[in-house]
C-alpha cells in the first residue's frame, strides 16, 4: 500500500494527508469520526478514470497472482 502512494500526484497525496490528519485529530479529541464525513473524500482522484477499465485491470492483476 505504501508503494502505491508513490504513484499518486502531489494533490492526491495532499488529500490523503489531510484526511489522515483530520482522523488523527479527531481520535485525540475522543470524538468518533462519522462515516458520513468521509463521503466524497478523494473524488478528485477518479476524474477522467474509466471505472470499468480500472476494475478490469485490477481483476487481471488478481488472476496473475498465485495463491500459495
Amino acid at each position: 500500500m505504501i508503494s502505491d502512494l508513490a504513484l499518486l500526484t502531489e494533490t492526491e497525496r495532499d488529500i490523503i494527508l489531510n484526511a489522515l490528519s483530520k482522523l488523527k485529530d479527531q481520535a485525540k479529541s475522543k470524538n468518533p469520526v462519522r462515516i458520513t464525513e468521509l463521503a466524497g473524500l478523494g473524488k478528485e482522484m477518479w476524474r477522467g478514470i474509466d471505472v470499468d477499465q480500472y476494475l478490469k485491470d485490477l481483476r487481471s492483476e488478481w488472476d496473475d497472482r498465485k495463491i500459495r
